[in-house]
């Protein structure tokens, strides 16, 4: 998942892919950049300036229920775009998150 709150899009890619699917609660944002990045082939520039400092409290760090809801819709957004995964794919990304968490708070 790209840094996307540091995402600069060119309205052309929503003109040719559309907008975020309301239907998502949470992983909305990456839906949509599986189907501009994955399946649309998108180009991108990266840059390794810190354009953005976040910290945990959205949506997608609630607790378990949200990482619950956010890895179902993640499972989902691939399935419908026919990207092949499952719940073992999505789910591996949790203790490197958790870790990255405990390390980054240490520091601030």
């Amino acid at each position: 998942m790209p840094p996307h709150p540091a995402t600069f899009i060119r309205r052309n890619v929503y003109e040719t892919f559309g907008h975020y699917k309301t239907d998502f609660a949470i992983a909305a944002d990456y839906e949509f950049f599986v189907i501009t990045l994955m399946v649309g082939r998108m180009r991108t520039v990266h840059t390794s300036n810190a354009l953005v400092k976040m910290r945990d409290g959205g949506a997608s760090t609630g607790g378990f229920k949200s990482t619950l809801i956010i890895s179902r819709e993640i499972l989902r957004a691939l399935c419908e775009n026919r990207i092949y995964s499952n719940w073992l794919f999505v789910w591996s990304r949790l203790p490197l998150k958790f870790i990255r968490q405990k390390l980054f708070a240490r520091r601030s």
